[in-house]
């Protein structure tokens, strides 16, 4: 049996040197490259104002995120379900673990080392250099619908990065 947990994120930003935060986690999990149906995802409270910018492209206002768990409060659930010991895909992994590791490193935790961490934009990279490797082309260059994609969110994003792994993989 291959697990492997599929995970995006959303943030307030591009950089958390800036202060930028995570504001939404989402995670799914593959067997032998299936989907399971098991999934974890949760809107986070980044303790801080959502630019405009940054609500443009997930939809998620500082007046919707208020009353939701800070990263601290969910973090321990989030890690329980990754089981970090598990294979980990993500499409953009130097972003998304640049986040995920600060979010954890600012509660004294130590970085996750998503050293072997699977990323399809890497691939993608790998497979054909100097080609449009965003998961919007991908998913145009694969043939996968993403018409229920208006705006980014992390379970959305996850499912979509699935397929493109899935396709990715028939190519190796």
């Amino acid at each position: 049996m291959n697990r492997v947990i599929v995970i995006d994120t959303e943030t307030t930003g591009l950089d958390p040197d800036d202060g930028h935060r995570v504001v939404e986690i989402g995670a799914l999990e593959l067997i032998d490259g299936k989907r399971t149906g098991v999934m974890y995802q949760q809107y986070i409270n980044p303790e801080r104002a959502m630019p405009a910018g940054a609500q443009a492209v997930h939809g998620l206002s500082s007046e919707f995120l208020i009353n939701f768990p800070t990263f601290h409060e969910i973090a321990d659930e989030f890690l329980d379900f990754i089981e970090i010991n598990e294979g980990l895909v993500f499409h953009n992994a130097a972003f998304d673990v640049m986040f995920i590791d600060d979010e954890m490193m600012r509660l004294g935790y130590y970085p996750m080392k998503f050293g072997e961490a699977i990323c399809t934009k890497s691939m993608a990279w790998d497979a054909e250099p100097y080609s449009d490797t965003s998961l919007n082309a991908l998913c145009a260059k694969f043939g996968i619908d993403t018409t229920h994609r208006q705006i980014h969110g992390a379970i959305k994003d996850c499912e979509l990065t699935a397929k493109v792994y899935a396709k990715l993989r028939s190519l190796e």
